[in-house]
């Protein structure tokens, strides 16, 4: 495996599990996580000034309605050249202007890495 630079992925899904899962697996590859289950509390942490490479949000969660893509919105506001990766079992349409890449579930876990390599390309 390359070695891959430092780079900070901030994962916000309601589900423990996923949050879980995918953070072991992102570490695995090398990229840093920092992790949230709640959507506020995301908001909070980009406010504050939480430095990371990539977002990467579920829109729907629970605490919060619309609260991945206020999460989104958020950081492109505070940080608008990172890019934003939404997961999602919907299949609506999402903005563009919040989201970069698009995930929709259940997604093959090498799909995921796959995209988050290619941002970091």
């Amino acid at each position: 495996m390359e070695k891959k630079p430092q780079k900070l992925i901030f994962l916000v899904d309601d589900n423990q599990h996923l949050l879980d899962s995918f953070s072991f697996l992102i570490n695995n590859e090398g990229y840093l996580t920092e992790t949230s289950r709640d959507p506020k509390e995301a908001i909070q942490r980009i406010e504050c000034g939480l430095i990371y490479d990539l977002l990467i949000v579920d829109r729907a969660m629970e605490g919060m309605e619309d609260g991945g893509d206020e999460v989104a919105r958020i950081s492109k506001i505070t940080n608008p050249f990172v890019p934003v990766m939404a997961i999602s079992a919907f299949e609506d349409k999402y903005n563009r202007k919040c989201f970069d890449h698009y995930l929709r579930k259940p997604f093959n876990v090498d799909l995921m890495i796959d995209h988050i390599n290619h941002v970091f390309e």
